[in-house]
């Protein structure tokens, strides 16, 4: 049977490092905004446009530059989450 000690050294060594918590929340925000680059490539094809919501008309050109906005940040987040070291052994 592990003691107190013991089981509290077991679960600190299975804690990711503040680089690998940094690293999948930009993994998870790169996903978002390529979700968001993803849901207008849709509305683009799929005959939708143009349409108004809350005051603001979405035409085929303003929805090219939200696409393409919104790819470049996805690529962007992706490339700084993938250039950072880890600074534990832990295989992230």
């Amino acid at each position: 049977m592990l003691s107190l000690l013991d089981r509290v050294k077991e679960k600190k060594e299975k804690l990711m490092c503040s680089t690998c918590s940094k690293k999948h929340f930009l993994y998870f925000l790169s996903g978002a905004a390529a979700w968001e680059a993803l849901g207008h490539l849709m509305l683009q094809f799929g005959n939708v446009l143009p349409f108004t919501l809350w005051g603001i008309t979405i035409t085929h050109q303003l929805n090219n530059i939200i696409i393409a906005v919104a790819g470049v940040i996805s690529i962007g987040l992706l490339f700084i989450a993938k250039s950072g070291q880890c600074d534990c052994s832990c295989k992230c």
